[in-house]
């Protein structure tokens, strides 16, 4: 049992999506090494390693987005301990005095009194951890604070809003989102169909068009929309995951059973529900956009009721303050896509999506690859990289190939077919296109005697240009023989260059041994080389 609890953490050991997490705690947060650890699930130590191997190496979140699995633990090694037991830190009581000042941060403080002496200071992590520690002895029950764009906290009301089919008189349930900020505690609410993961994503996308901005972390509530499992090591939502990663931001599901992790969520839904709420419900709405016009009129008169305790209202506090210190708004709306992991690429390289198989790289064959179906594509990955995309079919057995996805002799054997002859003949002219399509008749699309015979009407077409080639069909198809070997002869000759012939007849065409009198076409009509 000794052995188990002191089992060691070390960079290598971690699972490559909680690496990945870690790191952006440490890159986008000015949180702790304790509260990362918390979040992540693993211990303060390899928080502290992962943030000094940021430091060294200059980390940046684009370096982690880009990186796959494997190179981002390359990146990471094992780094060596450092002991801070020794390094210098500022006093304390001095520091909370210059934090009362307003936009001071502790960041800025840990910068400028760090150049004194760079080599032999405190580590931020530290420093904040100290700090917060001193704060709290200060004032056992003090309230929770946050900085400016730190966080947002998102859940959904408890109560529902009832909507009225005009046609059906159907009533159907819809769900109130809520949207809170930490700082300023501005408010965003709207309606959407159910709590799927969605619609969650949905309506935050639609949130931080609100705002304009995104808060450098989310505390969403333990619902399945976007923790899987909840415990001290989340299983977030992939597709909700995707979503923060699209809009630089972070995710930081509420404990089980700590009600202060998301106080200030539930005061905004408490805050909803009494002023918007309760007064629609007493309405009938015929549409979901229609009941959102009237959630947004009233959104306007509850950011900007004053607050009891401190001056302003949530709106000022928002734009004075808050908005500045946000991040910026993807340009590019988020795109929902359901995820599957681990679907097993076939002999034939294709897999198999909901019942439709579609193609990937022949190198890939036999491998695992991860898949995320959209509304109207299909996008597969292996390793976090892009392997292809394909519109979406929802034909049952179906097949959706990209021909550079197969390798040499199946491309060429993919080419063993009428469509692509007809497609090649449709660049030449009407003529060619009867020409290969006699080449077909009362054969299968694949009749290797067929496809032989248009290799070689191809070649014929390849040594005497398209105009010739065109024009020798024509002439083929009006004495009833459309054949490889008329269509060279008539090439060969230069027939195509005289009078074509008149319908049933050989018209002004000159003596060769070769060509023949209608009389012989009689009986032969239909037949082909």
């Amino acid at each position: 049992m000794l052995v188990f609890y002191m089992r060691k953490e070390n960079m290598s050991y971690l699972k490559p999506l909680k690496r990945r997490r870690l790191v952006k705690l440490v890159l986008v947060t000015q949180h702790s090494n304790k509260k990362i650890a918390g979040i992540v699930g693993v211990s303060e130590n390899t928080v502290k390693s992962y943030r000094l191997k940021c430091e060294q190496k200059s980390v940046k979140v684009e370096m982690v987005d880009d990186a796959n699995d494997s190179e981002l633990a390359n990146i990471f090694g094992v780094g060596r301990k450092v002991s801070c037991s020794s390094l210098k830190c500022p006093p304390l009581d001095w520091v909370h005095d210059l934090m009362q000042e307003r936009h001071q941060t502790l960041m800025q403080i840990w910068h400028s009194t760090r150049l004194q002496d760079p080599e032999n200071f405190i580590s931020y992590s530290q420093f904040t951890h100290r700090y917060r520690a001193y704060v709290k002895k200060l004032d056992i029950s003090m309230r929770q604070t946050y900085s400016p764009g730190e966080v947002a906290f998102v859940d959904f009301a408890g109560k529902r809003i009832q909507i009225k089919d005009p046609e059906s008189g159907k009533l159907t349930w819809v769900e109130i989102f809520v949207l809170v900020l930490g700082y300023s505690q501005y408010i965003f609410a709207c309606a959407v169909n159910s709590q799927k993961t969605e619609n969650f994503c949905l309506a935050q996308q639609k949130g931080f068009e609100f705002l304009g901005c995104v808060p450098r972390a989310i505390v969403p509530d333990n619902l399945k929309a976007a923790v899987i499992k909840a415990g001290k090591e989340p299983h977030l939502n992939a597709a909700y995951e995707e979503f923060a990663d699209h809009h630089g931001t972070t995710i930081e599901p509420a404990r089980v059973r700590k009600p202060k992790d998301k106080s200030l969520g539930e005061l905004g839904v408490l805050l909803v529900t009494r002023w918007i709420t309760v007064v629609l419900r007493r309405r009938t709405f015929f549409s979901i956009e229609e009941l959102n016009k009237e959630i947004a009129r009233l959104l306007v008169v509850l950011n900007n009721r004053p607050f009891k305790r401190f001056p302003g209202s949530r709106y000022q506090r928002f734009h004075e303050v808050e908005r500045a210190a946000m991040q910026p708004l993807n340009s590019t709306a988020f795109e929902y896509g359901a995820w599957s992991y681990n679907r097993t690429v076939g002999k034939d390289y294709h897999v198999d999506i909901e019942g439709h198989f579609y193609s990937i790289p022949y190198q890939f064959r036999h491998e695992k690859v991860d898949v995320k179906v959209c509304a109207d594509k299909v996008e597969i990955y292996q390793n976090h990289e892009h392997l292809t995309t394909h519109k979406r079919s929802f034909v049952v057995n179906g097949t959706t190939t990209n021909n550079d996805h197969r390798p040499f002799n199946h491309k060429k054997y993919a080419q063993m077919h009428k469509s692509f002859f007809l497609a090649w003949a449709s660049g030449i002219g009407e003529g060619a296109i009867k020409v290969v399509s006699e080449q077909f008749k009362n054969k299968s699309d694949h009749s290797s005697k067929a496809c032989q015979a248009c290799e070689k009407l191809k070649v014929l077409e390849n040594d005497f240009g398209v105009t010739r080639f065109e024009k020798a069909c024509q002439c083929a198809l009006r004495i009833h023989s459309p054949t490889y070997t008329s269509i060279k002869s008539i090439l060969q000759c230069r027939i195509d260059e005289h009078e074509m012939v008149e319908e049933g007849g050989a018209g002004n065409l000159p003596e060769h041994s070769n060509i023949r009198g209608p009389e012989y076409y009689k009986g032969l009509r239909g037949s082909h080389v």
